[in-house]
């Protein structure tokens, strides 16, 4: 399985947290608008419901100061019957709050309990509340019945004047007032039978409004708590990141403080020096190169140095260079840091290794000097049988020089039959790890002529 690297991870929370970011005001915005969606709901329903109680309450108020006009002959009831009428059908100014109690305190002071505010029909102002064609047509339903009603009472109250319908629809017939007559017309049975075909349609207008925005404010709340519950598993998420984003924060700072503890625990000399050839920084190990050098923090380097490290900063390379001081060797790296400004030094005591290097060399020295003053011809072959070496002498014994068997087999020199005896007999000696003493074998010269040779090995 692909693993992720360390840097994609952090791209990843990194891209995670900015998605998770928008998404968390995308879904704050949706909630706040969904919540003034819903207390928008939630108004409309207040408000539906009591313009359709008002449009109720308004023929309840016909109802009740035309009976007491009939009864009282009071004219101040008739005028609050023609007032009710023309401020339902926006012929009047609407008093400020009528929808709570009004007459009741105008009946019992008779003065307006509230000042007027504007003109506005009952119809309108549910239109001004979207109700719904369906809606509007059973309370256009009601408003039409409750006028026709308008003309009952309207003769009821000719009635108690003592005016009567003529036969051209008009009160101009005069008699004595007939408040029997009067009382007939508004507490009859036909009178209540009117009256519930009046507030048949309104009331099935309140389930069909009642239905409808019980709807609209349950779809708000849904949408609302949907939003709302998105907006806290967001930030859950959000701040488990940032949880994880915090530990990786701690862990990378423990390991930038480990790692800027390995200059001064590194046993070798490790400093920085300026471009200009300050010495920035040296750990404890550089106490140990030479003095001349001038390699001390806050001093600036020996004149040889800063050459180097201008160098280095030209050619933009590191510049690797021995240097030898007081019988001590030391093995320098010095590699530029351009775009900070300054240069990283590694020194490395490396006399030990120079001595052992020396030895060895004087060593293969001596050892090839006796190869190559001994008369016989010394060669040397690799694990797959490949000379890698041949002295000199190979000259006189079979005519080749040296480079002309280096990378080949000594099977390539022998005639096939006696190839094929010696590989048996190499191949038996190697396999027991024996040496090889005096192993005669037939090869053949430069001149082509057969030269046999007695091996040891």
């Amino acid at each position: 399985m692909q693993q992720t690297s360390p840097i994609g991870k952090i791209v990843y929370r990194k891209i995670s947290s900015i998605l998770l970011l928008f998404c968390l005001s995308v879904f704050i915005v949706l909630s706040l608008w969904f919540h003034h969606k819903l207390n928008h709901s939630q108004k409309y329903r207040y408000l539906s419901h009591i313009t359709m109680d008002e449009l109720r309450q308004s023929s309840d108020d016909l109802t009740r100061s035309v009976r007491t006009y009939v009864i009282t002959n009071d004219p101040w009831y008739e005028q609050m019957y023609w007032d009710v009428l023309a401020i339902r059908n926006g012929q009047k100014a609407r008093p400020m709050r009528y929808e709570n109690v009004y007459w009741d305190f105008a009946t019992s002071t008779r003065e307006k309990p509230r000042f007027d505010g504007q003109k506005i029909s009952l119809l309108d102002m549910m239109r001004d509340l979207d109700f719904t064609p369906e809606e509007l047509a059973k309370l256009a339903k009601a408003e039409m019945r409750s006028n026709n009603l308008v003309e009952t009472e309207t003769i009821a109250m000719h009635a108690v004047k003592g005016e009567f319908l003529d036969d051209q629809g008009k009160f101009t017939s005069k008699g004595e007032p007939d408040y029997e007559y009067a009382r007939r017309i508004l507490f009859g049975h036909s009178y209540h039978k009117d009256k519930a075909g009046i507030m048949t349609p309104i009331d099935e207008c309140f389930v069909l409004v009642n239905t409808r925005t019980e709807a609209n404010v349950n779809r708000a709340m849904v949408c609302t708590g949907i939003f709302t519950s998105l907006v806290f598993v967001t930030i859950i998420l959000l701040l488990w990141l940032w949880k994880i984003e915090l530990n990786r924060l701690k862990i990378t700072k423990m390991q930038i403080t480990e790692l800027a503890k390995f200059p001064s625990e590194c046993p070798n000399p490790v400093l920085r020096i300026s471009k200009d050839g300050k010495v920035l920084y040296s750990n404890e190990a550089s106490k140990l190169l030479p003095c001349e050098w001038k390699f001390e923090i806050g001093k600036t380097a020996s004149q040889k140095w800063r050459n180097l490290i201008a160098e280095a900063f030209v050619s933009e390379q590191n510049i690797e260079k021995e240097e030898e001081s007081h019988g001590r060797v030391f093995s320098l790296i010095i590699a530029p840091i351009k775009e900070a400004g300054y240069v990283n030094l590694y020194a490395n005591n490396i006399t030990e290794r120079k001595r052992i290097q020396r030895e060895l060399q004087e060593s293969e020295e001596k050892y090839r000097g006796l190869v190559e003053s001994s008369s016989d011809w010394i060669w040397e072959v690799n694990a797959k049988g490949i000379y890698t070496y041949a002295s000199w002498r190979i000259k006189d014994v079979m005519g080749f020089s040296p480079e002309d068997i280096i990378g080949k087999s000594p099977f390539d020199f022998m005639p096939l039959k006696e190839a094929k005896r010696v590989k048996g007999i190499f191949g038996a000696l190697v396999a027991q790890a024996k040496p090889i003493i005096a192993l005669e074998n037939s090869n053949i010269h430069k001149d082509g002529r057969e030269v046999v040779l007695e091996t040891n090995g």
